[in-house]
């Protein structure tokens, strides 16, 4: 999560603040924490890093924009993986 990483350095107070409403397995909402960016004096909040920052977390949430590009062989060594235990599991 690069808006909380930004945060987390530049605003720990309100770091804190957004941490605390979210649950373990759920992310804070786009909406609270730019609520809580318009309360708070701190300027990291009025700077464009902010705001594409945040602008990336409401599209892609907490998952980054790039997924995780696998190797060729590394999808022939999963698919031998599957074929073996669907083997195993019809024996």
């Amino acid at each position: 999560m690069r808006l909380g990483h930004l945060m987390k350095y530049r605003a720990p107070l309100e770091y804190a603040l957004v941490m605390e409403s979210c649950t373990k397995w759920k992310g804070p909402d786009a909406d609270l924490i730019e609520s809580i960016s318009y309360a708070s004096t701190n300027p990291f909040f009025r700077s464009v890093l902010f705001r594409r920052a945040l602008i990336d977390y409401r599209i892609h949430g907490l998952h980054g924009a790039v997924g995780k590009h696998r190797s060729e062989a590394s999808n022939i060594r999963t698919e031998q993986l599957t074929y073996k235990r669907m083997l195993k599991a019809n024996v």
